[in-house]
């Protein structure tokens, strides 16, 4: 979202105007708070509750004043908001999040089906089939429970049996 020198200048202006910052942070977990409902639902296949959707807009209405392009790397992108302000990485997700939740990209959004896992991910996979965040992690753990509990269930089946 930030460029590492863009991430270094808000971090001494942060220390310069701690008050600001606090309250900054506190907008962006609101807005994650916001996103992570409506993505749940997304997730669900279900249509997100309207008034998250309508507080989605609010803070998009009210972050995204000053939105504008730029010529950067050979090709057009849109900033929002003041690169120097405190809250640009607030507003930069906010914008990411609305380019996303308006984009194709949505159709292929899943939630992970692990059983303690709530991370999301875009299911890029030839037939849309994916069922974990990562294979070495949630996958992983998903087949070894399966494993343990066929080898616990043989075990079982054949005690009772002699």
């Amino acid at each position: 979202v930030l460029t590492l020198e863009e991430a270094e200048g808000l971090a001494e202006r942060a220390e310069r105007a701690p008050l600001e910052a606090a309250a900054v942070v506190g907008q962006a977990r609101e807005l994650r708070a916001i996103a992570n409902h409506i993505y749940v639902a997304l997730a669900r296949r279900e249509p997100p509750d309207p008034a998250w959707v309508r507080a989605f807009d609010d803070a998009l209405r009210t972050l995204i004043g000053g939105v504008h392009i730029e010529w950067r790397d050979g090709a057009f992108a849109w900033r929002p908001g003041d690169p120097q302000a405190l809250d640009v990485v607030l507003r930069r997700v906010a914008w990411l999040t609305a380019q996303f939740l308006t984009s194709a990209d949505l159709t292929y959004f899943r939630r992970c089906a692990g059983e303690d896992c709530a991370w999301f991910f875009l299911d890029s996979t030839r037939n849309h089939s994916r069922r974990w965040c990562a294979m070495s992690d949630c996958g992983g753990r998903a087949k070894a429970r399966r494993y343990y509990r066929r080898k616990q269930q043989q075990q079982e089946s054949r005690g009772d049996s002699a």
